[in-house]
């Protein structure tokens, strides 16, 4: 398995936000699942505000991949 950047793990991010406009929900969890690294990376190097958090990471807030967090 190829190991990913900084920028492919934040090009997967943008997909997902773009794949939550189109509600494509398979195409999200595998994207999320791919960028878990970079959504822990952010959370606790930048502690980032709540809203800041949702607005780069809307899918994380949906109540499916809320469970799949937590699988």
């Amino acid at each position: 398995r190829v190991s990913e950047t900084d920028d492919t793990l934040e090009n997967m991010r943008l997909e997902i936000t773009a794949s939550k406009r189109k509600d494509c929900g398979k195409d999200i969890n595998y994207l999320m699942t791919r960028t878990y690294s970079l959504r822990r990376k952010e959370v606790v190097s930048q502690s980032p505000r709540m809203t800041n958090l949702m607005e780069r990471w809307p899918a994380l807030f949906d109540t499916f991949q809320l469970n799949a967090e937590f699988q």
